[in-house]
Order: C-alpha cells, then sequence, then structure tokens
C-alpha cells in the first residue's frame, strides 16, 4: 500500500475506536443510547471533533515546530504530542467520567441492575476510577505516535525524493556543457572543410539546442524523445564523417514510453561515435537495440573501436549516466560494459 494512504487509514481508525469507546461507555449507563438518534449523533461529532483536533491543531502545530526546532530536538517534538493527546484523553474521558462517578441529583451514585436483579453502585472499587481515564489515554497515545511514525517516515520520504532530484539537475548541469562543447567542435571543424554544410549542420545544431534546453528542466524523459535527439546529433555527425558513420536502429514499440534519465541514451551514443568510431581510418557501424524484457527494458548500443586505444565510456558522460540510473532506479537500473573481437558494448537495464 502506497505511504500516502497510511495517514487516512490512521485518522479513520482512530474516528472508529474513538465511537466504539464512546458509543460502549455510554451504553453500560443506558443501554437505550444505542439506539437513539441523537446520542448516535452525539458520538460521531465527539469523535469527529477528536479528528478534526489532531488534523488541524496537532498536525500543523507539530509541522511548524519541527519547522523551527529540526530533527535534533525530536525527544521534545515526542513530549510536546505525549502532552497533547494526554490532554484529548482528558477531555473525552471527562464526560464518562462525571457521570460514572459523580453522584446523581438525589446525591446518590448511579445503580445498575444485577443479574440477579439487585441493585448495586455502578461503581464498587477506586481502582475502576481511573480505568476509564487511562484506557482513553492508552488508545490516544496509541495513536499519537503512530502519527509520529507514519509523519516522520513520510517526511523522511520526501525529503530523499527532493534530494535526488537536486543531485540530478545538478548532474545534468554537469553533463549539457560537456555535451555542448562536443557539438561547438563538431561545427568547427567544419566550418574549414564545407561552409555549405557549415550552414546546414548550423540548423540542425540549433534543433538540437533547443531539445537540451527544453529537456535541461527536467530529470528523465521517454525513450521515444531520446532517440529524436540522437537523430538529431548522428545527423550533426555524419556531416563530419561521411560514409565512416553507419546508424542501424531496432527499435521495439513497446519500450518508446519507457521512461530514463534526460540525455541518457545521448550520452551512449556520444561516447560510441566520439571514442570509438570517429578515430577509426575506417569507419564502423553503430547499432542500438532496445527490447522489452518482462517488466524491463533493455537497451543495447554498439561499436567497433581501436584495441590500441583506452577502453571507450571512461570519460565523465558516462560516469555521469551511472549515477543518475542510481538516483533515479536505485538497484533496479544496471549499465554493463564489455568487449570482444574489437566491438565494445553497453547494455542499459532500466525498469519499463
Amino acid at each position: 500500500m502506497q505511504s500516502r494512504f497510511h495517514y487516512p487509514l490512521l485518522q479513520l481508525f482512530a474516528f472508529v475506536v474513538i465511537y466504539i469507546i464512546n458509543a460502549a461507555s455510554y451504553s453500560l449507563i443506558s443501554p437505550e443510547s444505542l439506539t437513539q438518534f441523537g446520542s448516535q449523533i452525539k458520538f460521531i461529532i465527539q469523535a469527529l471533533l477528536v479528528v478534526a483536533l489532531s488534523h488541524f491543531v496537532i498536525r500543523l502545530g507539530y509541522k511548524k515546530i519541527s519547522a523551527r526546532l529540526g530533527s535534533k530536538n525530536q525527544p521534545l517534538l515526542v513530549i510536546l504530542l505525549l502532552a497533547l493527546v494526554s490532554g484529548i484523553a482528558l477531555y473525552q474521558s471527562q464526560k464518562v467520567v462525571t457521570t460514572f462517578f459523580s453522584p446523581s441529583a438525589d446525591g446518590e451514585r448511579i445503580k445498575v441492575e444485577t443479574l440477579e436483579g439487585k441493585q448495586r453502585p455502578f461503581v464498587e472499587k477506586e481502582e475502576q476510577y481511573l480505568l476509564t481515564i487511562i484506557s482513553y489515554w492508552a488508545i490516544f497515545s496509541l495513536w499519537g505516535f503512530c502519527y509520529l511514525a507514519i509523519t516522520n517516515s513520510r517526511d523522511k520520504k520526501q525529503l530523499k525524493q527532493q534530494l535526488q532530484a537536486q543531485q540530478l539537475k545538478s548532474l545534468m548541469n554537469q553533463l549539457n556543457p560537456h555535451f555542448l562543447f562536443n557539438a561547438m567542435n563538431t561545427i568547427r571543424g567544419m566550418i574549414y572543410e564545407d561552409q555549405d554544410k557549415a550552414a546546414d549542420l548550423v540548423t540542425q545544431l540549433s534543433e538540437l539546442f533547443r531539445y537540451n534546453l527544453s529537456s535541461g528542466v527536467k530529470v528523465s524523459t521517454s525513450l521515444q524523445d531520446e532517440l529524436e535527439i540522437c537523430r538529431s546529433y548522428l545527423a550533426i555527425e555524419q556531416f563530419r564523417l561521411g560514409d565512416r558513420l553507419q546508424v542501424n536502429m531496432e527499435i521495439s514499440e513497446d519500450t518508446l514510453s519507457a521512461q530514463l534519465p534526460g540525455m541518457a541514451l545521448i550520452t551512449l551514443v556520444e561516447n560510441a561515435v566520439k571514442h570509438g568510431i570517429a578515430p577509426l581510418p575506417e569507419g564502423g557501424e553503430l547499432k542500438i537495440i532496445s527490447t522489452r524484457e518482462q517488466q524491463q527494458v533493455l537497451l543495447s548500443i554498439s561499436n567497433p573501436y581501436q584495441t590500441d586505444n583506452k577502453a571507450p565510456g571512461t570519460g565523465t558522460g558516462l560516469s555521469n549516466l551511472a549515477k543518475r540510473l542510481t538516483l533515479m532506479f536505485g538497484p533496479q537500473a544496471q549499465l554493463e560494459q564489455s568487449s570482444l573481437n574489437n566491438h565494445y558494448l553497453i547494455n542499459l537495464r532500466f525498469p519499463l
């Protein structure tokens, strides 16, 4: 069950328990109260008041105190919450205690009829005086500490998600200059070779920049969008490399909607072209294959490379991607590298 449902369920549980305790307590004195419409409304209103008090007073008060004191003063927060729930317990038990233990109008305590038909005082021992208060206090204390545990867990989860989003954006800011720097170098080299092609290259690059700017504000994107930016990037590289760069894409339709970190695929493609195919005099073929394996996507990128060069994929982009995958998917994502017969292969697995 998702954590966002825990708090409403806790409040519903508190409402039901309070209603049952009130109804049971008053029914001991007056069994017919269970069938009286007015009494039922009273029990419901009392239970709703406690839930409303906890939601609008305890919850908001706890958040304000927590924001001021911070996690280092957690024991004080527990004490404050304990005091609040104790106050609610005393308030709820006050009417019951008064009815059970206070003298009636004629100065006598309320009496009940035993199974033998005899009259006896409702309370025979003073210990029972405290029993009602203790039972209410125990119920509300249990509710209070369950509430504290759930809100703490939820706050920690939200804080972790915010931290991960900030880290992802920070890594994206590191990646974008790296990618744009390589693209500008491509334009610079083309200007000296063919000015007409350089003009076309600028047009392609403007489209690439537009996507790059829009993706900079997102920490994740679809595989389909990543493929589009890869096609623009590869078009730019084919201006520079010509027939030395061959591209083969085999994309499964049921993987296009899968989400992955922004600029993930372009990082792998750029790595394959820059470190693998471009240094080869004869060039080579870049393969991009996506397949679905149950509830995961397998994305494979392969390319030839020179064996006397250092292994491709040791730069900033690849290590950056590994960090972003961990932040986004945790252990459910794997980035695997291998080489065989002068071919370099990267397998990226992530949840669908």
